[in-house]
């Protein structure tokens, strides 16, 4: 094969524009490894050859593949099973990329990974699991809460109660001299109910009530005694007194 290898190839394998581009590639690959002279129907069946054996493949990697070959130490005349070998290697790592970025944008297309998210939950390996637990207790929270608000009703303001019993507002009630509690249809918590109803509690969190701290007299009078409201009482000695 001379250094004039694919300039002249059948009709047939140039008659689209990549072939010529291949034929043109392998052409100025061969020019850094002369041959032996041949007739030109041997040339001719040569560069046909070379173009089957690469027809599969597209300008660019049969490119890269030529420019791999050229720069290898050392390197020979190639054959077209050479530069074929290349273009199978080049063409399956063309294929891995694309998958891998075909599964990393349908990652990031079901929910991505950003920042803000490293940051509250740490590594996505065991982060989202993590998010993916407590999101799930916070929507039963919700749901549980909601059973209680559908059964107590519609949630009114003191204002509201005051309007239902004839009132024009809570204050009103209270200038009235009524027992706003009785009057509004209120119900008091006795002290040993339990736990109180809070903002929590129809939020759907279950907070403990704290018991209620009640200072004995004792300790009353010590308290007032230290803030200046009342005199320490005077210490009577019994002996003293019996003399």
């Amino acid at each position: 094969m001379d250094t004039h290898l694919i300039t002249t190839p059948k009709p047939e394998r140039s008659s689209t524009s990549p072939a010529r581009e291949v034929a043109a590639i392998i052409a100025r690959l061969m020019l850094h490894f002369p041959g032996v002279q041949v007739s030109d129907a041997a040339r001719h069946a040569m560069a046909a050859d070379w173009l089957e054996d690469l027809a599969e493949f597209g300008p660019a990697i049969v490119g890269e593949a030529c420019k791999q070959w050229r720069q290898k130490p050392g390197a020979r005349r190639p054959t077209s099973g050479d530069i074929r070998a290349i273009c199978v290697e080049l063409r399956n790592d063309e294929r891995e990329a694309r998958l891998a970025r075909e599964a990393k944008n349908a990652e990031q297309a079901a929910g991505k990974w950003d920042t803000w998210l490293y940051e509250l939950w740490g590594p996505e390996s065991t982060g989202r699991g993590e998010r993916q637990r407590a999101i799930a207790a916070q929507d039963a929270r919700w749901r549980r809460a909601e059973g209680i608000r559908l059964q107590s009703g519609p949630i009114l303001s003191l204002d509201q109660l005051a309007q239902q019993k004839g009132y024009a507002s809570y204050e009103a009630a209270c200038q009235a001299g009524v027992k706003v509690i009785p009057a509004l249809g209120l119900r008091r918590m006795p002290r040993d109910a339990g736990p109180r109803p809070s903002t929590a509690g129809w939020l759907g969190v279950e907070v403990e009530a704290r018991p209620e701290y009640m200072p004995s007299p004792e300790a009353l009078a010590r308290a007032r005694v230290q803030l200046g409201l009342e005199e320490e009482p005077a210490q009577i000695d019994l002996h003293e007194a019996a003399e």
